[in-house]
């Protein structure tokens, strides 16, 4: 009996220490979410026009709400299904109808992967080794960042975890509710392929190779269950296409034949899959980003090396000779079925990027299997046992602790651009993680139009912006909600007396402007990697000059295509939208 009592205890006390440092290491990945989330919010074209759409649901109703989703293809053409703005307007319903609001959902998804990660990592991995990857999934660059501003792409992490952790428990073997849990896989992996193509290409054949490798079956009530509940969720997108002839399944073909149509050799298209798939893992797991760096000739610019290259490639290349090797053992059928899944996530996700490859490929290309790199590194750690002695225990620890804090160095660099971005010239910045060659915050953009309205106050005058596509129509969000409309609504403006106008250029200090034949500088404004110049036209010709550039701005044309998405007050007052083509490139960025 007092062995027994002593076993409990030790047990209970293993529980707590378990707990503890569970609480200790995601504390700090909210910590590094969370951290000066709003004055530093990434919110510029993308999330600009995602708000504006959902805002207009928050503002006239939900009947607002659109019946297609985000866009992908580099244009405003092709789209999936509306998962995300619905995602969206419970948030913004929620914390406020503001882009921090907005922006609660992801902050959300990324908070709760933490947790997510640790239970589907104790599917196969032993507590240390899962509080280990924890350690690097909280404080990881890639999922700090990714996690901290507003874009359909950024609550994959989320999505895919807890699709899949569902499908691992509809095959467990001892599980008494299969059914169910295969059912909650289907409802969350259906609305997990409309939030991206990536998604919407991996997932299903991903789920198929896993059921039929691990030999599940369901009773025919479930799959009958499932066929509607998968229609049910695509029903907007379903009508939106009835509505529209079609419209969106035409851009898709088009899309594919674009993938087709490259000249680049498969050879060629596998070395870059190897390349991109090893470098951005790499990337994920220790904050090094060796892929993405664009090869500048300035100085400053981070150089490409060889060396990490190689070591990316190796490492990768070991993990998936771990991987096969594990898979060729004799394991119990749940720790086989986990293997199965990571291996099947994985090559189909290869085989994807390997179709694609002939374009460029991002790193949040990567969101959907971005747990995968700390899982993969998992199967490592668990070949030394670290549990097996103190020594191998402490070395365990120590490269935690290494490449955890390879990643917080990273996020300290990041943390300080954006803390002095108000103040500093931070424009010759290398892209990175994030699709920004700079760091433009909401705190700037709020500094600029408070700005502009201040100066708009004096007179009552229209308000006429000369700005980057990048950041004008965040811009011309911030300064409507200050009740400052846009000036371009109308496309042919004409004034009657150009004097009666308030006139700005906001443009990066790198960027010269300078008194010339057509304008005169009243005022220069510096908001870190922004100035804003206040200016005076000479005559209405030089006026014009404006008044057209803003017209022709992404700010119009995102007014005009959200004018014509298809929603379900226009679905009930029966009122015919006109399909529109947009091409690529005309148009107003994109989300996928």
């Amino acid at each position: 009996m007092f062995f027994l009592r002593n076993m409990q205890i030790d047990r209970a006390l293993k529980n707590r220490w378990t707990l503890l440092f569970l609480a200790i290491i995601i504390g700090a990945g909210i910590f590094l979410r969370v951290y000066n989330f709003v004055p530093w919010l990434h919110f510029e074209i993308d999330q600009s026009y995602d708000t504006l759409i959902v805002s207009r649901a928050v503002d006239f109703g939900i009947g607002s709400l659109p019946l297609m989703g985000p866009t992908a293809g580099g244009g405003r053409a092709l789209r999936l299904g509306p998962a995300f703005y619905y995602l969206e307007y419970a948030s913004a319903e929620i914390f406020g109808n503001t882009p921090p609001g907005h922006a609660a959902l992801v902050l959300i998804f990324s908070i709760l992967t933490l947790p997510l990660f640790y239970i589907f990592a104790r599917n196969y991995f032993s507590v240390s080794v899962s509080l280990g990857l924890l350690a690097i999934m909280s404080s990881s660059l890639y999922f700090v960042l990714y996690g901290r501003f507003s874009w359909s792409p950024n609550v994959l992490p989320f999505l895919a975890l807890l699709t899949f952790y569902a499908l691992l428990r509809s095959a467990a073997p001892l599980e008494a509710q299969k059914n169910c849990w295969f059912l909650l896989f289907v409802a969350i992996g259906t609305i997990t392929t409309q939030i991206h193509f990536n998604a919407f290409f991996i997932l299903p054949p991903t789920a198929i190779l896993f059921l039929i490798f691990t030999k599940t079956k369901f009773n025919w009530k479930t799959w009958l269950a499932a066929i509607p509940l998968i229609l049910v969720l695509y029903s907007p997108l379903i009508i939106s296409e009835i509505k529209t002839n079609g419209q969106d399944t035409r851009y898709f073909i088009d899309q594919i034949k674009k993938q087709g149509s490259g000249t680049i050799t498969a050879l060629d298209k596998l070395t870059k899959d190897v390349q991109y798939s090893a470098g951005e893992y790499f990337l994920i797991d220790t904050g090094l980003d060796n892929i993405n760096v664009e090869k500048e000739k300035d100085a400053m610019y981070l150089r490409p090396s060889s060396v990490i290259n190689a070591l990316s490639v190796a490492l990768l290349l070991l993990e998936i000779i771990v991987l096969v090797f594990n898979l060729s053992r004799k394991q119990d059928q749940a720790r086989k079925n986990f293997l199965i899944l990571l291996a099947a996530w994985f090559f189909i996700s290869c085989a994807y990027f390997f179709s694609i490859s002939g374009k460029e490929l991002f790193p949040r290309f990567f969101l959907f299997v971005s747990p995968l790199p700390i899982l993969f590194l998992g199967l490592l750690f668990e070949k030394i046992k670290p549990d097996k002695n103190r020594l191998l225990l402490a070395a365990f620890i120590l490269f935690i602790l290494g490449l955890s804090g390879s990643n917080l160095l990273k996020i300290k660099n990041y943390f300080h651009q954006l803390a002095i971005a108000s103040t500093g010239d931070l424009a010759a910045q290398s892209k990175d993680i994030l699709p920004n060659t700079a760091r433009l915050t909401l705190q700037q953009e709020e500094g600029i139009v408070a700005y502009i309205a201040a100066r708009a106050d004096r007179n009552n005058y229209p308000v006429y912006l000369e700005a980057s596509h990048e950041y004008g129509p965040a811009i011309w969000y911030l300064l409507e909600k200050r009740e400052i409309e846009f000036s371009g609504k109308i496309k042919t403006v004409s004034p009657a007396d150009f004097t009666q106008g308030n006139y700005f250029v906001v443009a990066k200090p790198a960027d010269i402007i300078s008194n010339d034949q057509n304008f005169n500088i009243l005022e220069k404004r510096d908001f870190g990697i922004l100035a804003v110049y206040s200016v005076v036209p000479k005559n209405s010709e030089a006026a014009k000059i404006i008044m057209d550039g803003q017209t022709a701005t992404d700010v119009y044309l995102q007014s005009q295509q959200i004018d014509d998405i298809y929603t379900w007050d226009t679905l009930l007052k029966t009122k015919q939208i006109n399909p529109v083509d947009y091409p690529d490139e005309n148009s107003a960025g994109s989300d996928n």
